[in-house]
């Protein structure tokens, strides 16, 4: 198991990505992440992107690229690739051009104003992104290690092979089909490495679960719990304060319609948030749907 920094530039667009509020949980905006930046920043580090964040939001939201851009700290393989390909168009990008393959097909199918705008605002953002991530490396470094002593407390089957860690990224995580990202725990978001590790857990789930939305989301959240019976104390109490920090309702309420779980047991969950932990746990797998 790898827990490393993720690269330059998957770190600067999670940067950017922070700075655009969006509906739904597509949204990587995150107010004490801005904040954060803004006392400890260089202003040009987060302009325009504090400027144009709403409106890029608003746009995307409109368009409905709220998943595709999601790929786009994918899109190039470090911050010096994503340099040297600025001054062409999204629609001229090649993977010879230091382009991951699948993100570049995802984004170049989806509204080109979205990715433009924000691959433009990362641009004049970059180079004093960078010096500020130069300067925070110890902390990030400091949280590689942590979160992989607390993973290494899990059995390896339930844990992600690779871990990225992202300043941006907070109390949110992000699956890959070849690893995770979760966020690190630092001053503007008082965050312990216990949250990131059970994020990579839940991620890691996600990304090899089967089925729709509901199914994958259900399956993890079953899983995971289950898996934490016997871990250490640090990562089931950060667990069961993630899950009772969660809106379950409609995930909930989808699970009962698809027969994943009793309609008693899923009132309890939303009834107790402090109990879901144990009521999750006691799930091994998600019920067949009756035929």
């Amino acid at each position: 198991m790898r827990v490393e920094p993720v690269s330059t530039f998957a770190d600067l667009a999670f940067h950017g990505l922070a700075h655009v509020p969006l509906r739904g949980p597509e949204s990587l905006h995150d107010p004490r992440y801005v904040a954060g930046c803004a006392a400890s920043m260089e202003p040009s580090a987060r302009e325009p992107l504090a400027s144009d964040g709403p409106a890029i939001g608003a746009h995307i939201d409109a368009v409905g690229a709220g998943l595709a851009i999601q790929w786009l700290p994918r899109l190039h393989r470090d911050a010096e690739s994503f340099a040297r390909s600025a001054p062409l168009e999204l629609s001229e990008l090649r993977e010879d051009h230091g382009c991951d393959a699948h993100a570049l097909g995802i984004l170049q199918a989806t509204d080109q104003v979205t990715v433009e705008w924000l691959r433009a605002d990362l641009l004049l953002s970059q180079q004093a992104f960078l010096r500020a991530r130069t300067e925070l490396d110890g902390l990030v470094r400091a949280a590689c290690a942590e979160i992989a002593a607390l993973l290494g407390s899990v059995r390896s089957v339930a844990r992600p092979d690779r871990v990225g860690v992202a300043l941006a990224l907070g109390s949110r995580g992000r699956g890959f089909g070849d690893g995770v990202v979760v966020g690190v725990p630092a001053p503007w978001n008082g965050l312990d490495a216990a949250t990131p590790a059970v994020l990579a857990l839940h991620e890691h789930a996600v990304v090899g679960a089967t089925g729709d939305h509901t199914r994958r989301e259900w399956t993890a959240l079953t899983s995971v719990a289950r898996g934490l019976v016997d871990a250490a104390g640090p990562l089931r109490i950060a667990h069961a304060r993630w899950l009772a920090s969660l809106d379950l309702d409609a995930l909930s309420r989808d699970a009962e319609r698809a027969r994943l779980v009793e309609p008693e047991h899923a009132a309890l969950m939303r009834a107790s948030p402090r109990d879901r932990a144990s009521l999750l746990g006691a799930i091994a797998f998600p019920r067949q749907q009756k035929s």
